[in-house]
């Protein structure tokens, strides 16, 4: 009874260990034997890719140093599309233009006024200061404006008003150094009321312009093109007695 139940449970077990052993043989072959496909490249946009190859050879840019280069500073100073002139040429041209511009004016107003006494002024006093008054007044607001038309012009920056007030202060020692000289010759006298005024007139524009200019270190340099002008007052006594005064300058 015994060995006839073990019989049967064998007999029932039997199909299934085949069928378990069955169904192993018959699964599917493991990946080693499938044939290894490598996935494809990444490939990246035209666009995108110029940009990368632009960023990895460009170098890394750094920062310099703030250096102020002293050509760089100093062309700082030329008005943009005119380049102006050294200052000795600047002032010769000045002292010229004010000359000719006093010296025009003032023969226009003295046309003027002979034509409004109708050219019979004779000895009358009040005809002859207002013939004098008419040529010296237009000399004296003119020449100022000739000096500061040729400075502009050749790359300067004054005023015309401190060109004016310079004029009055030359006009003035002008006055002085006449009175001063009374006894000697007119030659000196006449040259000093005619180029004191135009001195002064130069001087102020140029004083003017030496205000504008920005407070900067300048470079240290040597010859005639960096030389700076220098005014200096001058009085003395001449050995017969007088007095002489005059502005001595140094380019």
């Amino acid at each position: 009874m015994i060995l006839a139940r073990w019989m049967l449970c064998f007999a029932l077990l039997a199909p299934t260990a085949v069928l378990a052993q069955d169904s192993r043989s018959g699964a599917p072959a493991s990946s080693e034997e499938e044939p290894s496909v490598s996935p494809p490249p990444l490939v990246s946009a035209p666009g995108e890719a110029a940009d990368t190859s632009s960023q990895e050879e460009a170098p890394p840019r750094g920062e310099s140093i703030p250096y102020s280069y002293p050509g760089d500073a100093l062309d700082e100073f030329q008005p943009p599309g005119r380049p102006g002139l050294p200052t000795v040429g600047r002032i010769t041209l000045e002292i010229m233009g004010g000359a000719a511009a006093g010296a025009l004016s003032g023969l226009v107003a003295f046309l003027a006024a002979e034509a409004l006494s109708g050219g019979s002024c004779g000895d009358d006093p009040g005809c002859i200061i207002t013939g004098l008054g008419m040529t010296a007044g237009a000399i004296f607001f003119t020449a100022p404006l000739g000096v500061y038309a040729v400075g502009q012009l050749a790359g300067g920056q004054g005023s015309y008003w401190t060109s004016l007030l310079g004029m009055a202060v030359g006009t003035g020692a002008g006055g002085i150094m006449v009175a001063v000289f009374s006894n000697k010759s007119g030659e000196l006298q006449l040259a000093s009321i005619v180029t004191l005024p135009i001195l002064g007139a130069v001087l102020g524009y140029e004083l003017w312009n030496a205000h504008q200019q920005p407070d900067i270190v300048r470079p240290a340099r040597t010859g005639a093109t960096g030389a700076s002008l220098q005014l200096i007052p001058l009085a003395g006594i001449t050995p017969g007695g007088g007095v002489f005064g005059g502005i001595a300058a140094r380019f």
